[in-house]
């Protein structure tokens, strides 16, 4: 079988030359262009193509503008240079003037034209009395004047401009600016200035752009061995005592383990603070945190040892696939409530410390969360005995977390319970972590984990968390005695209910089955209703609701 024959197309090259604008030199490559340019200062500095704060050299506009785009920080040097350098005019060759013109004074003619076709000229005379058009006295007058009397960056850069404009030279980008105006003259006019007279400066024309300040008279080289010396002798003969060995042994382990300073003076309090125990016992009796973790259980909760501990359910879920679910105890949980007497009195609870059983008077109005009509079916639907007392929680879940980045997360499980009013419920002391579950998005197989399945396996792994406050719902509930002091003991009932459930859009959907989406094609545009995405934005003013709410039978 015949092939058609391939054919390679070259394209020639064009020989392009390299002139340097400077010395008029050129070069059949770009490198040699650049070796030249380096190598030669006068025509680096003079090339407007080649930066001033880099080793680069360019050819083109084209190529500089890349170049200040891809460093910024030579392009912040350019834009400071107009401000800290002062880009003024060349003040060395002064405008020539003729014999009726005033000095700082210059003339422009205008043709003037009058309705009647006449014309005449208007001479305009405008009169500069700023530094830039200062004759050669005048600026040094007004150097020696600012150099005592200006102390801040302002007058660093109205200073620096008028040292440029009589030298016809730019000040360094990188010399720092200093709020002493002695200190500021001193580093960069050295190579510039000699000092005849003290308080007055004069120029001495012969030294300028040398710079060599080894070679101005009365300027000597900045020389530091002689600290540098002392310095080492102090560090070589230098000791510590065991107090700032450890307080120095303490500042690194706080700043290693990214602590707030503040942590620092904290601990030396505690530390004063308990000096006696410490140096009566020992250091042998302090415990590390596990260790004192488990003695304070054991002290607080007796035997109990895994009181207020996560216990780890291995589950197996609806797809197949496995699950450990850290749960806490609810019975633990309310236990630890009900004995905490710095929470659990009447002034944080919505009970009536007489009557703890009895009905909520109803005044009309909305109030707290016991003042509502589901309160009052549920406390009817399920307190059936006089002692019966209906406990509702309310939870919390969203995801937590874990790592730093943010890469690995859980879903946390917070509850409270709803005898605390309002304001007890804003501490975070009323609030207990039920349970984690883990992040569906690192199961296996995310190729075939399809919706549905994620769906029924996130409420596996949540019932799991509520398994024992429902066991104990349906036994009848938990058998407790509320004590509020004085105002008396009472043996009661209490029988666990889930109130509300606060999340986000995407885990409450996930709580009540629904698909997440709010497109235009979905069935129900919300999981309270069933209305339809059409008739979302149907008011329903003046006549009755199209929807109906959802609630479980």
């Amino acid at each position: 079988m015949k092939r058609r024959k391939q054919k390679t197309l070259c394209k020639k090259k064009s020989k392009k030359n390299y002139k340097c604008e400077v010395c008029e030199s050129i070069f059949t490559t770009f490198k040699e262009y650049q070796k030249h340019v380096i190598d030669n200062f006068e025509c680096k500095i003079n090339l407007p193509y080649s930066c001033k704060f880099c080793q680069y050299v360019g050819y083109d506009q084209n190529g500089f503008q890349k170049h200040l785009h891809l460093k910024p920080s030579c392009e912040q040097f350019y834009k400071e240079k107009e401000v800290t350098t002062g880009m003024i005019l060349d003040f060395s060759s002064a405008q020539v003037k003729t014999a009726f013109s005033r000095p700082n004074e210059t003339s422009y003619h205008y043709n003037r034209f009058f309705p009647s076709g006449d014309k005449d000229t208007v001479q305009l005379n405008l009169s500069n009395d700023t530094i830039a058009n200062m004759d050669y006295k005048s600026k040094l007058a007004c150097l020696n004047k600012r150099m005592n009397t200006t102390s801040n960056v302002s007058g660093y850069i109205s200073t620096s401009r008028i040292v440029s404009s009589i030298t016809n030279e730019n000040h360094p980008m990188n010399d720092s600016l200093q709020n002493n105006i002695e200190n500021i003259m001193n580093e960069n006019t050295d190579s510039i200035v000699n000092d005849t007279e003290p308080g007055n400066i004069f120029l001495n024309h012969d030294n300028i752009g040398n710079d060599d300040n080894t070679d101005i008279p009365g300027v000597t080289m900045l020389d530091i061995r002689e600290n540098q010396i002392k310095m080492n002798k102090r560090y070589s003969q230098m000791t510590f005592s065991h107090t700032e060995e450890a307080c120095m042994d303490l500042f690194h382990l706080l700043k290693t383990s990214n602590v707030p300073l503040v942590m620092f003076d904290r601990i030396i309090r505690w530390l004063k603070r308990h000096e006696s125990g410490i140096c009566a016992n020992g250091i042998s009796s302090i415990m590390n945190r596990t260790n004192f973790l488990n003695s304070m259980n054991e002290k607080l909760y007796g035997n109990s040892i895994s009181m207020m501990k996560p216990k780890i359910k291995p589950t197996v879920l609806s797809s197949g696939r496995t699950s450990n679910v850290v749960v806490f105890s609810i019975k633990e949980i309310i236990l630890k409530m009900i004995t905490n007497k710095s929470l659990f009195h009447p002034e944080n609870l919505l009970l009536d410390p007489a009557n703890p059983c009895g009905d909520i008077s109803d005044d009309g109005y909305y109030g707290d969360v016991n003042t509502g009509t589901w309160f009052a079916e549920a406390k009817a639907r399920e307190c059936t005995l006089p002692n019966h007392i209906l406990m509702p929680f309310c939870h919390f879940i969203d995801g937590l977390a874990v790592d730093k980045y943010g890469k690995l997360s859980v879903e946390a499980v917070l509850s409270c319970c709803l005898w605390y009013n309002r304001k007890a419920r804003n501490r975070s002391s009323t609030w207990f972590v039920q349970g984690f579950i883990e992040d569906q998005k690192l199961f296996r197989d995310q190729k075939n984990y399809v919706r549905n399945d994620k769906l029924q396996d996130y409420h596996d792994m949540m019932y799991r968390i509520f398994e024992e406050m429902k066991v104990i719902r349906d036994t009848g509930g938990i058998k407790l005695t509320l004590d509020f002091g004085h105002y008396g003991q009472h043996d009661v009932v209490a029988i666990p209910v889930i109130q509300y459930v606060i999340g986000d859009c995407k885990g409450n959907d996930t709580l009540c089955g629904r698909k997440g989406g709010h497109t235009l094609s979905m069935k129900g545009l919300c999981r309270d209703c069933n209305i339809s995405p059409d008739n979302g934005d149907n008011t329903c003013i003046d006549q009755p609701l199209l929807c109906q709410y959802l609630k479980k039978n």
